[in-house]
């Protein structure tokens, strides 16, 4: 009996006519194959032929396509395929066979396909698993020689050459997060979504945006949309989201009853206050002159009893008397006149009155003042960013 590889055997049951060696008996003639037997060689052949890669790949872009001479019936949980790639994928990919309806092909844990995965001229074997065709083989993932500069044979493990695994033993490389099952979801733990850090740079670092009021993609940055929705405005009010702005402003913590802060809420903007407080009060001090008018002329009259005073004369003296003196040519030394009061008195002059006005005068005094446009403590200008 010849190998399935033969050309007398077919796809085709009726072509499955050939005499021995194809195990029909020595006496039957070729026309006289029983069809059951011809069955048998073309169920035999298809099988053979889908499972060792004798089937031409075509590709479109990453739509890869196999087309056999008799199709399968349709495609059945478990079977398998194999073909030599006939282009190199750059992304997802999909498989058709003889027309049936392109399925998803994808790596043996069921992600799709990324760039490079299967090659130009690479053996591949898939199996349909009722939604899809998943690679049986390490699709790309493979072993093969770079060439020189390495310093290896076959330096290519896991997709990556050996420099990549030398950078990662010096922890000097880098690595695509995505790549490390489980730890974006690590990272994102670690730092979530909408946490604020302030850097001492102009630029934001990796994973961060600045937090300055733009207006950002909700797709590109989903995880941030999730976190903050539009609590500090809606962007475009369909694909775009805003973020906070911190600039210039610095940060307080939200009250949430605490009453310190009454009637805030997340996001909301306050501007600059100062608490209750006095001010010295520079005083020079101030006088004021005063004066009263005239109210006119008037007079007292005045009591006077009249008054006498007694004369002392000394013995020699000759006192003159009239207007004859006796020894005329006499005269006193010495004489005094005793001491005696008036009893004078001035009477009131009647009531009256005088006006009393008193001259205005400027205080001198101020109010001294302090400070500038803003309230603000002894501060650093740095760069606030937001996680996304």
């Amino acid at each position: 009996m010849v190998d399935y590889t033969d050309p007398r055997w077919n796809q085709s049951d009726s072509q499955n006519t050939s005499p021995s060696p194809n195990g029909i008996t020595t006496s039957s003639a070729p026309s006289a194959v029983p069809a059951v037997l011809q069955a048998h060689a073309g169920a035999a052949v298809r099988s053979f032929d889908r499972i060792n890669a004798r089937c031409l790949c075509t590709n479109s872009g990453n739509a890869y396509s196999l087309t056999y001479d008799v199709p399968p019936v349709a495609y059945e949980i478990g079977e398998f395929f194999s073909f030599f790639v006939s282009a190199t994928n750059t992304g997802a990919a999909t498989l058709n066979i003889n027309g049936m309806g392109a399925k998803a092909l994808v790596v043996t844990d069921g992600s799709a396909l990324k760039a490079g995965d299967i090659t130009a001229g690479m053996p591949v074997t898939a199996t349909y698993n009722g939604t899809h065709f998943r690679l049986v083989s390490t699709a790309g993932k493979v072993l093969s020689a770079d060439g020189a500069g390495s310093g290896l044979d076959a330096d290519l493990l896991d997709g990556q050459h050996g420099a990549w695994y030398q950078s990662r033993a010096n922890h000097t490389g880098t690595q695509d997060v995505a790549t490390i099952t489980g730890l974006q979801a690590l990272l994102d733990a670690i730092v979530p979504a909408a946490t604020v850090i302030y850097v001492a740079s102009a630029a934001a670092p990796s994973g961060y945006l600045a937090a300055n009021g733009a207006n950002v993609s909700r797709t590109t940055y989903s995880r941030l949309f999730t976190s903050i929705g539009t609590t500090y405005g809606a962007g475009n009010g369909s694909t775009t989201f805003t973020l906070p702005d911190l600039r210039g402003v610095l940060i307080r913590g939200l009250d949430s009853g605490r009453s310190i802060d009454d009637g805030r809420t997340l996001g909301s903007f306050q501007d600059s206050m100062n608490l209750a407080h006095n001010h010295g009060i520079s005083d020079p001090g101030h006088g004021h002159s005063g004066y009263t008018d005239s109210q006119g002329n008037h007079s007292h009259s005045i009591n006077d009893p009249g008054h006498v005073h007694s004369a002392a004369v000394a013995a020699s003296a000759t006192v003159y008397t009239g207007s004859g003196f006796s020894n005329p040519g006499t005269r006193a030394s010495s004489s005094n006149t005793g001491s005696k009061t008036t009893g004078i008195t001035i009477n009131a002059g009647g009531a009256h009155t005088h006006n009393v006005g008193i001259y205005g005068a400027t205080t001198g005094i101020s109010v001294l003042n302090n400070g500038g446009a803003e309230s603000r403590p002894k501060n650093v200008a740095l760069l606030p960013c937001i996680k996304y």
